[in-house]
């Protein structure tokens, strides 16, 4: 598969997405106050909107978008995520998830190549998938979870130095984010300061203490996204429903938490599925959504 954009070729999947990231074409358009991380996308806004049909010609900003131009199949594919418009320049547009039969068809093959030790960049190929190469990523990895263990003391030191590894970067990224909210949403308890009340609980000869922790507990209820919420969950991951073993596990602990507490919310950091976990009391959000509203505030 050739990976093309704006004239250019490229090798992998990494180096296109640096490009997209840099390129001043692919930040937006200035003049209508939207952006775009996709080539395919800005030029479709270049063609189409009713201000650029009419200025295209004259404007030397957007002089390498013609008005009878025709998007080239490549431009079509060349999507690294859903299109994200910015209202203003900075704001990210609502999210509201990876709908479920975008995400089904992609696990579903993921997991018919499980056996054949299949790559993220070969089920881009194959699929065609215009998800973002970590999503991608990530379904993949739940396929693969689906294979037998290797229970070899090879297999098993692999594992232990995979899990460690992949241990020690959600508690990073859970401790940044999670330092970031009590730094804007102050009046809380951190995993670590609940754990260390219950030691103190138990120690004083209290019966019923309540051992749940939420990655972060509000001393009070907190309006945080427009929600009402009592603590927060935050997962290092994609989200979605077929995640084998993964998904039923959050989904039991994340009704724990709210049979406790009350609200709450569940923050993934890479996006997740539409509502693959509607939950009375639950809200779902995305990591970049949470910081962009944490900032504004």
């Amino acid at each position: 598969m050739v990976l093309r954009c704006c004239d250019q070729h490229f090798a992998t999947w990494l180096s296109l997405q640096s490009h997209i990231r840099s390129e001043p074409v692919h930040k937006g358009c200035r003049k209508c106050r939207k952006g775009f991380l996709e080539p395919a996308h800005f030029n479709q806004h270049m063609l189409t909107a009713a201000y650029h049909v009419e200025n295209n010609a004259n404007n030397p900003q957007h002089a390498h978008v013609r008005t009878n131009q025709v998007l080239r199949p490549h431009e079509r594919n060349l999507v690294v995520d859903h299109p994200v418009a910015l209202d203003t320049p900075g704001k990210l547009a609502p999210y509201n998830g990876i709908p479920a039969n975008v995400i089904k068809p992609l696990f579903q093959q993921a997991r018919k190549i499980r056996f054949a030790n299949p790559t993220v960049e070969g089920l881009i190929r194959m699929t065609g998938t215009t998800l973002d190469i970590k999503i991608v990523s990530a379904i993949l990895e739940g396929a693969k979870r689906l294979l037998p263990p290797d229970n070899s003391q090879e297999g098993q030191d692999i594992r232990k130095v995979e899990m460690a590894m992949k241990a020690r970067q959600a508690l990073e990224a859970e401790t940044a984010f999670i330092a970031q909210l009590q730094r804007l949403q102050p009046g809380s308890m951190t995993e670590e300061q609940q754990n260390q009340r219950i030691r103190l609980g138990i120690e004083a000869g209290f019966v019923n203490v309540v051992k749940a922790t939420p990655d972060l507990l509000f001393l009070e209820t907190t309006w945080l996204c427009g929600f009402r919420t009592n603590w927060v969950e935050y997962k290092n991951m994609f989200g979605f429903k077929s995640n084998p073993y993964v998904h039923g596990k959050i989904k039991k602990q994340l009704k724990r938490y709210l049979a406790t507490f009350g609200n709450g919310m569940v923050v993934f950091k890479l996006g997740y599925e539409s509502e693959h976990l509607s939950i009375d009391g639950l809200k779902v959000m995305r990591e970049a959504d949470v910081i962009q509203w944490l900032e504004s505030q």
